[in-house]
């Protein structure tokens, strides 16, 4: 499995990128928020990737990602019914992942329906589909050095969005605990969090 590349810009096509990693020019597709955040062809960039093998066509495609974060929530919504890989990068094009983690925890269907193509029958199933995923997975330990306090608001909202991206409950709780400060609201927990990953 190839988890990262790490290599020079060489081309961009549309939503096509290539990475010359060691003399091998590797093509992946990513979202147009991964396409602002590489910078100009030939500079040095190093995306997260994931390798998609499609057995019905046959077809293998590589899709990049800026940043962990974006790669998780990625793998989060082609665990949806209906929901394919380009569907995908096609979300994450449109929505910051702060803003669809946002609008995950929050049962927010309205952003999500406004990607082109989507609907709000396709963005209510993401919801649904991923916060049963996030219920299922989440496991948390309930030390006294782990456990927040139920009315600290910020930070459990904080930890519902991190939830919706893939982490557990246990290191979403850790993660947050870490970084706040007095007088953080959630977008700043998240934020801080989010650049840690």
């Amino acid at each position: 499995m190839i988890g990262t590349i790490n290599g020079t810009l060489e081309d961009i096509d549309e939503n096509v990128i290539t990475i010359n990693c060691g003399g091998v020019g590797y093509e992946l597709f990513v979202s147009q928020t991964t396409l602002s955040n590489l910078g100009e062809i030939g500079s040095n960039v190093k995306v997260w990737t994931y390798l998609n093998l499609d057995m019905r066509d046959g077809e293998v495609s590589l899709f990049g990602f800026s940043s962990k974060a974006e790669k998780k929530m990625f793998l989060n919504l082609t665990s949806v019914s209906g929901i394919g890989p380009k569907t995908a990068v096609s979300i994450l094009g449109t929505i910051s992942v702060y803003d669809l983690a946002s609008a995950i925890a929050s049962g927010n269907a309205n952003i999500i329906a406004k990607v082109k193509g989507l609907g709000k029958k396709s963005a209510e199933r993401i919801i649904l589909e991923l916060r049963e995923k996030m219920e299922n997975s989440s496991e948390f330990h309930k030390s006294s050095q782990q456990t927040l306090d139920a009315n600290d608001s910020e930070q459990e909202y904080a930890i519902n969005v991190l939830l919706s991206l893939g982490l557990n409950r246990f290191d979403a709780t850790k993660r947050v605990r870490e970084v706040t400060n007095a007088g953080d609201k959630a977008e700043d927990i998240i934020q801080k969090v989010l650049r840690q990953m």
